[in-house]
């Protein structure tokens, strides 16, 4: 059963279940009566304690350990009115009470369906009024065809563009700006090899082919660029 079904067989039980034995103290707590009332009149509906409401399940066929939280969620929306009198706190529900509120739902929906057709009609009238004063003319689709072939010309131009990046001035120039910085990088630890190659043998005498073949040290390790006329300093420490 869906905590809606549970709702709607609460609530009529309530409005179905009529007991008269209310106590003229009782009514009068619960707003029923006043002081000065002559004629008594009980409601069509009944009053009970919790306890009492749950033993309904047998009536219901809502499962007894789920009731407490229905009833709480039909008090939550004013479907069932509660008071604490003394130690006992009482439910109720009232057909007249129950009338009341769906007459009130009614209108306040009633109202809100004049407001939305009232909006419906001047958003339809506005829109036929934007189809108007903004017709398609030739000129517009002129325009717009023209606009469509310049979109077209920089997606075709912004493509030639990015397949020339490579040519670049700028891009040339950061490209080289970085490979000088990695080739004096690489000269600078070569040159740390060649003087920890010298160290050891000079310290140890060593051969400098024992050292590389210790190492795993290529033997035509050198610097990446020498002048043409310079001896390679690789070779000045073997």
């Amino acid at each position: 059963m869906s905590k809606e079904e549970k709702r709607n067989k609460l609530h009529e039980w309530f409005l179905d279940n009529v007991r008269v034995e209310f106590s003229f103290f009782f009514l009068l707590a619960v707003g029923v009566l006043s002081v000065t009332s002559r004629n008594v009149t009980f409601p069509k509906g009944g009053v009970y304690t919790l306890k009492e409401v749950i033993a309904s399940s047998k009536a219901t066929g809502i499962v007894a350990n789920t009731i407490e939280e229905t009833l709480n969620s039909l008090v939550d929306d004013s479907l069932v009115s509660t008071e604490k009198i003394g130690s006992s706190k009482y439910f109720w529900a009232f057909k007249k009470d129950a009338a009341v509120k769906k007459r009130v739902a009614l209108e306040s929906a009633q109202k809100r369906v004049a407001e939305l057709t009232e909006k419906l009609e001047r958003l339809t009238t506005e829109n036929a009024q934007l189809h108007t004063t903004h017709a398609c003319t030739e000129e517009t689709k002129a325009a717009v065809a023209q606009l469509d072939e310049l979109r077209a010309k920089h997606d075709s131009l912004s493509t030639e563009l990015e397949s020339m990046a490579d040519n670049d001035p700028v891009t040339i120039q950061q490209t080289d700006a970085k490979a000088t910085k990695l080739k004096e990088a690489a000269d600078r630890w070569t040159d740390n090899i060649f003087t920890l190659k010298k160290f050891c043998a000079d310290k140890w005498s060593m051969d400098p082919a024992d050292i590389d073949r210790q190492f795993s040290l290529p033997t035509d390790l050198d610097y990446i660029e020498e002048p043409a006329d310079a001896e390679p300093k690789g070779k000045k420490s073997s």
